[in-house]
């Protein structure tokens, strides 16, 4: 059976972190993604804070889901990892934690390079995908909806020149 992430996971890989942007570093691309996981998930706390309407909290889901994706990308991480983590909903979700979690362990990682930061962060990238999955289903999404709205909103952004070559 297909997983909900099989078209937006090879999508979100064709498509530049910023399009107008010029290519980045390894370690840049890292951080951008890290601290985009940290951002989206403050964003989504302060949509729910402030009641916002659903497709504004379906846009910040999308786009932490974005970051995740393309941070796990950039990490190599399996697909099928990431997917049994998305299937493995927090039942009590803590993003800002968790996104935390992720932009220290990235920090570490870009400082000191060593094979044990990058696995203390491929499992706080896991655990940020299981507390959005757990966010997606309280709030009464999927994570089909979620990947769809997100790459309409960014396609119709950003169009074709979020395709350029990196």
């Amino acid at each position: 059976m297909p997983h909900p992430l099989d078209d937006y996971w090879p999508w979100n890989r064709a498509l530049r972190v910023y399009p107008f942007a010029p290519p980045a570093s390894d370690e840049l691309q890292l951080a951008v993604s890290a601290l985009g996981c940290a951002e989206e998930a403050h964003e989504i706390l302060d949509a729910v804070a402030t009641h916002a309407p659903r497709e504004a909290l379906l846009s910040e889901l999308g786009d932490l889901l974005w970051y995740i994706v393309r941070l796990a990308d950039q990490r190599t991480l399996p697909a099928d990892e990431l997917y049994t983590a998305f299937d493995r909903p927090a039942p009590k979700p803590d993003l800002a934690a968790a996104a935390a979690n992720v932009a220290g362990s990235a920090k570490k990682l870009i400082r000191d390079g060593t094979a044990a930061r990058a696995i203390v962060l491929k499992g706080h990238l896991l655990t940020l995908a299981e507390h959005l999955a757990g966010a997606i289903r309280i709030h009464g999404f999927t994570l089909d909806e979620v990947a769809r709205y997100n790459r309409t909103k960014v396609d119709t952004r950003f169009g074709p020149r979020a395709n350029k070559p990196a």
